[in-house]
């Protein structure tokens, strides 16, 4: 295996999960009621922030990597 293929496989398998984490936090934390407090906003602005983070590495690094 070359190493750009390794490469491109564990940040396809990490950036993977950075999505599915972070966007299934941002779809559940409002229906928690005891993160309607300041603590809540924070966590939710984290976790939008790295689900755009993980997303755009998942959609622009790893085609590169790959191709």
């Amino acid at each position: 295996m070359s190493d750009s293929l390794i490469v491109g496989l564990i940040l396809f398998y990490i950036s993977l999960f950075g999505v599915i984490s972070n966007w299934t936090v941002l779809l559940f934390l409002p229906k928690v009621a005891s993160f309607n407090k300041s603590f809540g906003y924070i966590t939710w602005n984290q976790a939008f922030g790295d689900a755009i983070q993980s997303t755009t590495v998942f959609v622009l690094v790893v085609p590169m990597v790959f191709l």
